[in-house]
């Protein structure tokens, strides 16, 4: 099993993350407040906070900006629908 201090940055596969960790992922990809995250989502800031924190930390990356580079990549943004 790799570490995660071996993996290159960003080089987890979307089908890694849950569905809601992709949800997150492509409202930040779109641009998204945690606050508006947090609305569309039907989540409380708190929780969207941890979520955004833990995918920051998921995916070896150290920004928000990253998160969206990786999610378009990933097929998850735009989303079509």
């Amino acid at each position: 099993m790799q570490r995660l201090s071996d993996r290159a940055p960003g080089g987890v596969p979307a089908s890694a993350l849950t569905e809601r960790q992709r949800a997150v992922a492509a409202l930040v990809a779109e641009g998204a407040t945690n606050r508006t995250i947090a609305e569309r989502l039907g989540l409380e800031h708190g929780a969207v906070s941890a979520h955004v924190a833990h995918l920051l930390w998921r995916l070896g990356l150290s920004c928000r900006a990253q998160v969206a580079i990786w999610a378009a990549r990933q097929g998850l943004y735009p989303r079509h629908g």
